[in-house]
């Protein structure tokens, strides 16, 4: 996929199958990023964010609340993070 290419709502929501308004919700409680916006104020999204929703959405179907969802994306996702404090 290319990074450059955006996404309306609509896309998004097909592509990650959920809602538009779970969109906008995760986006309200700050699970998603704010989308950016074009002149006409629709909201543009980058492809990166439907890996993020898409978790987001397994992790609730999983049983996870919204409280632990957001710990799980707190966690670093890079190897080179250690466990030493």
């Amino acid at each position: 996929m290319r990074k450059d290419i955006t996404l309306t709502i609509g896309m998004l929501a097909k592509a990650c199958k959920v809602s538009t308004p779970t969109i906008r919700y995760y986006e309200q409680i700050g699970l998603m990023p704010k989308a950016e916006r074009v002149r006409s104020d629709q909201r543009r999204d980058d492809r990166a964010v439907v890996g993020r929703l898409t978790f987001i959405r397994r992790s609730s179907d999983f049983g996870f609340s919204t409280k632990q969802v957001r710990t799980l994306l707190d966690v670093p996702s890079g190897a080179s993070e250690g466990c030493q404090a």
